[in-house]
């Protein structure tokens, strides 16, 4: 692949600003994504911890929302259990099945266990008046159940019962009214004690009690879930805060990674796969010092280059293009479409051979020295480029855009010009009106023919300067 290490630049013989000349300014990569880091790292710790914060909420809530639950099934269970007390007495004064005693007392143990159930799931509201409900109907059941015992004690008497099992009865006396009764008389005053109005009363009032701890804790319950739900409401918009704020901070790192990285390294690419020099104000710092440092490698390599170009194609003695030039130069001109004129010339050093034969190489050396000197002053132009060694002490020269007349102007002053510097060379030219309508290898032909003649002039005039031949 053909290069271009400094794009239009290299086209125009010029270089890419010199190693560590060009400033570099931006961002550093570094101080965006560390800040950047840290914030998401703050962020996503945040939403951790408001995420617990969410969780502890929603269990407080479905906690309060089970109690809720529980304390409604636990209030129809004490209900049930009162009934249960109640319809054991009456089974007990009915059958006299001392059964029924024992389930009694077993009622009796499971409404002092509900109570203490009622009480926790009460308390944590901090609900007084629930729990003032709860006591009061465990109250009225439990001064039921005296009446409930008079009436057991009463039937125990009539069927014989042992009541001393049961510590309750050892507290408990009958009345001496009571206690003279027949015992069809104490059967039907314990039945009656059991189905009076007050003790139907008595019932009433204790699931009245009950009803109305229900409806107050569903209160209680119903204030503390709302207050719970505001709660995790506001914890739930900080959350989508800090969702956000995540995901606007990775937006504006893949903005900046695309602007400042991405783009800029595609560009880079496509210039260096191009030999062209990458602008050092694009990116990142780090990309820009990257930019810089490749620039100066495409620097010293394009230095290297031109270096070795010019070796290649400049004489090392005489420091004029030499055939290599040469070449490229006519293959320039042939493919050149103008309308100028142009002008070959070629030239013979005379005497070189002898000069080497006589005094040597070096006085060689320094005759094609002060012959170039001289053709450069006549035919040189201001690049210096247009006249070559192509051959041990052949030389060329080409004009373009310029008169006939000026040409032979020229020839003659270089005529002169040559005993100044104590040389002699031959030349010849070939001139053509156009250079569109020329072709430079011709016109060459025509130039090198001419020369000779010039030559073959000159040792007729100067025979001592071709002794040992051409």
């Amino acid at each position: 692949m053909t290069t271009n290490p400094a794009g239009s630049d290299r086209s125009e013989g010029k270089t890419p600003t010199e190693p560590g000349k060009q400033p570099v300014g931006g961002i550093s990569a570094i101080r965006v994504l560390v800040p950047a880091l840290l914030i998401m790292l703050v962020l996503h710790t945040l939403i951790i911890f408001n995420t617990l914060r969410i969780n502890r909420m929603g269990g407080q809530i479905s906690a309060t929302t089970q109690s809720t639950f529980t304390f409604n099934q636990t209030t129809k269970q004490l209900e049930r259990t009162s009934d249960n007390l109640t319809d054991a007495a009456r089974l007990y004064v009915g059958t006299g099945d001392e059964t029924y005693i024992r389930q009694y007392f077993e009622q009796e143990n499971t409404l002092t266990e509900l109570d203490g159930t009622l009480q926790e799931l009460a308390l944590p509201l901090g609900s007084t008046d629930v729990y003032e409900q709860v006591a009061e109907a465990v109250r009225i059941i439990r001064e039921r159940s005296e009446t409930d015992l008079q009436a057991i004690m009463l039937a125990a008497s009539v069927y014989g019962t042992d009541l001393s099992p049961w510590p309750a009865f050892a507290e408990f006396t009958l009345p001496g009214a009571l206690a003279g009764l027949s015992d069809d008389d104490k059967l039907d005053k314990a039945s009656e004690l059991l189905g009076d109005l007050p003790y139907l009363n008595s019932r009433n009032h204790s699931d009245g009690a009950i009803d109305e701890a229900i409806s107050l804790f569903a209160v209680d319950t119903g204030r503390r879930i709302g207050e719970l739900q505001g709660v995790m409401a506001g914890y739930q918009s900080l959350q989508w805060t800090f969702t956000l704020t995540v995901i606007s901070v990775i937006l504006l790192l893949c903005i900046l990674m695309v602007v400042f990285m991405v783009v800029p390294i595609r560009r880079g690419v496509d210039m260096v796969e191009r030999g062209d020099a990458i602008p050092v104000n694009r990116g990142f710092k780090e990309l820009r010092l990257l930019s810089r440092s490749y620039n100066d490698l495409l620097y010293h390599r394009m230095e290297l280059e031109n270096n070795l170009r010019r070796q290649s194609q400049t004489d090392a003695l005489t420091d004029l293009p030499n055939r290599l030039a040469f070449e490229n130069y006519i293959a320039r001109l042939n493919w050149k479409d103008s309308e100028e004129s142009l002008t070959v010339f070629s030239m013979d050093v005379n005497g070189l051979k002898e000069r080497n034969d006589t005094e040597g190489h070096s006085s060689g050396d320094e005759l094609l020295q002060e012959a170039s000197r001289c053709i450069l002053s006549v035919f040189g132009d201001d690049s210096g480029k247009n006249c070559f060694r192509f051959g041990g002490d052949e030389f060329a020269a080409f004009w373009t855009g310029k008169s006939e007349a000026e040409v032979r102007e020229a020839v003659e002053r270089f005529d002169r010009l040559q005993e100044k510097h104590g040389v002699s060379i031959s030349v010849g030219y070939a001139y053509a009106p156009k250079l569109s309508t020329a072709r430079v290898e011709t016109l060459f032909e025509v130039a090198d023919k001419r020369m000779y003649e010039d030559k073959m002039r000159r040792k007729q005039e100067h025979p001592e300067l071709f002794a040992a031949g051409r």
